[in-house]
């Protein structure tokens, strides 16, 4: 089986990872050139196997001009997906300072935005929003412009300003129309579900999940499949259907390969449940294990549902 790189570059820009994932599974990857190691690479982050995406990001970090910021890239999403945000962080400035590759730099900047932001106040991130723009707006590339604006969105919905949030919805469909990619829409039909749910249009709220799932398991996204099956058990949750919640909630977070940050979401979620039915040992149980978490990485306290948690 062959896979040649501009195959795999077309699949990835249209966010198929799962397609690249199947396309290089019996390929000798370590022998691969090294541009087409790295797109595959960057795919396996998307789909859960991280690790190894480690192994040829940091396999292809040494060879020439232009690779080196996209290996820094996909070792700092590497790092995310663990929950090693501080790790994270530090290969997202690197991939931003080779300053190699105008697109992978914007890419670093908005996702060192977006991970800084998970764990800080909004107020805290307008210089860095300042930087990020000017490189995206540098790049010119539609996918990553769609992309601040997805986490622009998620920032705003989270403040509660919701008309502001969807108008930055609607500015990413559109730049997704000039170059689509499955999982980037995805996110924005879940990041749209989650509006319209909050603004009491249930309706469009499951259509939108519905299609963020369709989209998201054609692309083979995993964290993106597992933020889907956290907002399905919240929905389940407030629908009074407390088994099944937990059941999701419970197998998201013994997920052995799971991010820090969705466990604490889905020990949030947990608690909240408990507490609503009265379980309060379960309550304190969910709330006991956050609190392991925050102690075994105090960064973990920057977390948003720990943040929302411990401010209640």
């Amino acid at each position: 089986m062959v896979l040649p790189l501009p195959v795999a570059e077309r699949l990835f820009d249209r966010g198929e990872y799962a397609e690249i994932a199947r396309l290089a599974a019996r390929l000798p990857l370590e022998q691969l050139e090294p541009r087409l190691r790295l797109v595959v690479a960057h795919a396996f982050v998307f789909t859960g196997d991280s690790d190894l995406a480690q192994r040829l990001a940091l396999a292809t970090s040494s060879h020439g001009s232009g690779l080196k910021g996209r290996a820094e890239l996909i070792l700092a999403l590497a790092a995310d997906r663990a929950g090693e945000a501080e790790v994270a962080i530090e290969h997202f400035r690197k991939a931003i300072g080779t300053n190699d590759d105008a697109i992978v730099t914007a890419w670093a900047y908005v996702h060192l935005f977006r991970t800084y932001g998970e764990g800080h106040p909004a107020q805290t991130l307008t210089s860095l929003l300042e930087k990020t723009r000017r490189q995206v707006t540098r790049a010119g590339d539609p996918q990553v412009s769609a992309y601040l604006h997805s986490c622009l969105c998620v920032m705003e919905g989270q403040r509660g300003h919701y008309h502001a949030a969807m108008r930055h919805c609607e500015i990413a469909d559109r730049l997704l129309d000039i170059r689509d990619n499955l999982s980037l829409r995805g996110a924005l039909h879940l990041n749209r579900a989650s509006l319209t749910w909050l603004q009491c249009d249930y309706e469009q709220s499951a259509r939108d999940l519905a299609k963020s799932r369709e989209l998201v398991s054609q692309s083979g996204n995993l964290r993106l499949l597992e933020t889907i099956d956290g907002n399905v058990a919240y929905r389940e949750s407030i629908k009074g259907n407390f088994p099944k919640a937990e059941q999701i909630l419970q197998r998201l977070i013994s997920a052995s390969n799971q991010a820090r940050n969705i466990r604490t979401a889905c020990l949030d979620g947990l608690a909240r449940l408990y507490l609503t039915s009265n379980d309060l040992d379960g309550c304190e149980r969910a709330l006991n294990s956050m609190d392991r978490i925050v102690a075994e990485v105090p960064s973990a306290q920057s977390d948003y549902h720990v943040r929302w948690t411990r401010s209640e």
